[in-house]
């Protein structure tokens, strides 16, 4: 059986690469990418178990991305990284099915946990 698949979508590459190794390290299969158009792009060739999207991105937000994934019949979970979360922000979330907030800056802890709470541990896919 596959491990779940996760795309992480940041335009910071250091929090893309932590991710990415906090994740394959407990055998989810990660993809990453730095844009809305990127992560556009991404969504159209693929659907993923999980996505993890940055709020603030270099070319739209987070939610952008979210409305993306929404749009293309995907009700995977996903999971909003954000500095700062106002309230129009969370309403907006809430709205389009964001499975959790994960604040900045964020621990492995949290990050895995977050993950293991929207689609479980991969050990269970293998069982």
């Amino acid at each position: 059986m596959s491990h779940p698949s996760v795309l992480v979508v940041d335009d910071e590459v250091q929090v893309c690469l932590i991710v990415h190794r906090m994740l394959a390290n407990d055998q989810y299969q990660v993809q990453t990418c730095h844009s809305v158009a990127e992560a556009v792009a991404t969504i159209d060739q693929k659907f993923f178990d999980l996505y993890v999207v940055d709020y603030k991105l270099p070319d739209g937000c987070g939610l952008d991305v979210a409305e993306r994934i929404r749009s293309k019949g995907s009700e995977a979970p996903i999971l909003l990284l954000s500095g700062y979360v106002a309230s129009e922000v969370a309403l907006r979330a809430k709205k389009l099915g964001i499975f959790e907030i994960v604040e900045k800056p964020f621990s492995r802890e949290m990050i895995v946990n977050a993950v293991k709470k929207a689609i479980g541990p991969p050990q269970a896919a293998l069982a």
